[in-house]
């Protein structure tokens, strides 16, 4: 890095952590009261950095936990850190105690030679709620139908793509796709697969998916045709073929 980006880098970080650096010259008070999952004699440095790598991990500020009063969030001397009132904190200490119990108690048994700790970033990834991309498309088909889904899906990914927010792989619309095909929904799993394959047009198993689909809508012609792309990508694919096969054989004459 050049002399001059160092500067500008050292400038711009001074002008984003300066807010945060005021207020921590007037907050926090020698001792902290009303800590009940971390240790009450933790040092309140420690727990401003355990607030803040929990902030971070959910997306969200303080005020989501913290009852808060005054008109600049980044003052911190506005906030009753010792309240319980808000719901959201009584969570918190739930998901702390669950974190605490998996570290402790059965990651160790499960895995204890990599060392694997379970943190908030590990499920919520910069989001509120540690949801997956399949469970939110799931519920937003329930509630809200298919065309909205589908253009919330185009939403997030243009916007979290790469974040590692959500799965955008294949893999994810291929599940929704096909929990809508076993349940009888064949229409919404090809609209689904056919969403999937702009993103991933050469994935084998989302071809195969929508060759199934059409099957099942009885367009038999169209699905003679996909099962023929399988093959072209993946020419070992042994349903795919006897899928064909079953599509290109005449059917017996009646005696």
């Amino acid at each position: 890095m050049s002399s001059m980006r160092r500067l500008t880098f050292a400038v711009s970080l001074a002008a984003a952590l300066a807010p945060a650096t005021r207020a921590l010259a007037q907050w926090p008070p020698e001792t902290l009261t009303n800590l009940q999952v971390l240790d009450p004699a933790t040092p309140p440095a420690e727990v401003i950095a355990a607030m803040r790598s929990f902030t971070s991990a959910l997306g969200v500020r303080c005020q989501y936990c913290h009852v808060y009063s005054g008109d600049d969030p980044d003052d911190l001397t506005a906030f009753e850190f010792a309240s319980d009132e808000r719901p959201a904190k009584t969570k918190a200490r739930a998901m702390l105690r669950m974190v605490r119990t998996i570290n402790e108690e059965l990651l160790p048994e499960a895995d204890g030679e990599l060392g694997l700790r379970v943190e908030c970033e590990t499920c919520h990834r910069g989001r509120e709620h540690p949801e997956t991309l399949v469970h939110l498309l799931e519920r937003e088909l329930e509630q809200n139908g298919l065309e909205p889904t589908i253009a919330h899906y185009r939403e997030l990914r243009a916007e979290l793509y790469g974040s590692g927010a959500f799965d955008f792989t294949a893999g994810s619309l291929d599940r929704v796709a096909r929990h809508a095909l076993h349940a009888g929904q064949a229409d919404r799993a090809l609209a689904l697969t056919d969403l999937n394959l702009e993103f991933h047009p050469d994935e084998e198993f989302t071809n195969l998916l929508r060759a199934e689909t059409l099957l099942a809508l009885d367009r038999r012609a169209e699905a003679q045709l996909q099962y023929q792309r399988v093959l072209e990508l993946a020419p070992d694919n042994a349903f795919a073929a006897q899928r064909l096969t079953e599509l290109t054989t005449d059917p017996p004459e009646d005696p």
